[in-house]
């Protein structure tokens, strides 16, 4: 059985409320305000972090991030430089730099409540149509959720080879694009047909949440905790720590994450901190797997010891 727990959608800046055109000292940002940095010796980077910072300004100033053209056009500029080719060290430079580091907090919120309405778009739109799953195949995305769940499918068998008969996926938006995937690659053998394989709850991904959705994960084979689940490295490996400690020991865990400038859309996790890998964590990571294609998350793969 796949059950998609889903999260709350998040809020956006009050800087991307402020419609076209409305003048807001107190909510919206200017470039006047960004400061400029002596960290980037390059010409070339510095007009890649000119360009981030264009593109937040002008996300930040949207009425609305619902799908549209310009709000489609700009979340594809960003996604073309998060899927540069780009080594670590520059990557890591661009990063830290101040002004993108002053902008970066609040671009995680604006790509996070865009991908909430561009999937509640999408589930409207396929909940609509004559052919719901011919139509789930037209979603921008879906080429990109099927080579990612295969990769992630890949790497379980690498950690561990039973068969996964029961899966618990935290952290879906309205379009639970995973949970179909897993359900269509590995419906035949073990978690059953979409009618009788799939369960939605809602609740919060802490225990402290008295709903159903928080309790206990000791019947799963696998969690998945998705790349929006948790803003920060302390959030992540908070939730982390609270859902391993509902789950069965040997039972596996995947954590999504990000490397390089693919930070810029989704907050990085780093599964070697102490509190996870190290001495006395929580999990045995087996797997760290960073795409370099069109796939944008990383996958991390560990064992509830």
């Amino acid at each position: 059985m796949s059950s998609s727990y889903p999260t709350q959608p998040p809020k956006a800046p009050e800087s991307a409320c402020v419609p076209p055109g409305v003048s807001d000292d107190s909510a919206s940002v200017s470039s006047n305000d960004i400061e400029p940095s002596a960290l980037i010796p390059e010409p070339e980077d510095e007009t890649i972090v000119d360009k981030i910072i264009s593109i937040f300004l002008r996300l930040s100033a949207r009425s609305t991030l619902s799908p549209g053209p310009v709000v489609n056009a700009l979340f594809g500029e960003l996604m073309t430089i998060c899927l540069m080719s780009c080594p670590d060290k520059k990557a890591s430079l661009i990063l830290s730099d101040p002004r993108i580091q002053d902008i970066l907090p609040n671009l995680h919120t604006l790509c996070s409540q865009s991908e909430f309405e561009m999937e509640r778009y999408w589930a409207e739109r396929i909940t609509e149509a004559q052919d719901p799953v011919l139509e789930s195949k037209q979603f921008t995305y879906y080429e990109n959720y099927v080579d990612l769940t295969r990769l992630e499918l890949a790497a379980l068998s690498a950690v561990d080879t039973k068969e996964i008969r029961s899966v618990a996926f935290i952290g879906s938006g309205p379009l639970p694009l995973t949970s179909l995937c897993l359900l269509e690659q590995l419906g035949g053998r073990s978690l059953g047909h979409i009618a009788e394989g799939m369960e939605f709850q809602l609740g919060e991904a802490s225990s402290k949440s008295k709903s159903k959705a928080s309790t206990d994960l000791t019947s799963f084979d696998v969690v998945f905790l998705a790349a929006l689940v948790g803003s920060t490295q302390v959030e992540k490996e908070a939730v982390l720590k609270d859902v391993v400690s509902r789950m069965r020991k040997g039972s596996l865990l995947v954590v999504r994450s990000v490397h390089g400038l693919r930070g810029l859309c989704y907050p990085v996790f780093d599964p070697s901190c102490e509190g996870v890998w190290g001495k006395g964590g929580v999990l045995e990571v087996g797997v760290v797997v960073r795409p370099f294609g069109v796939v944008v998350n990383s996958v991390v793969v560990g064992k509830v010891r």
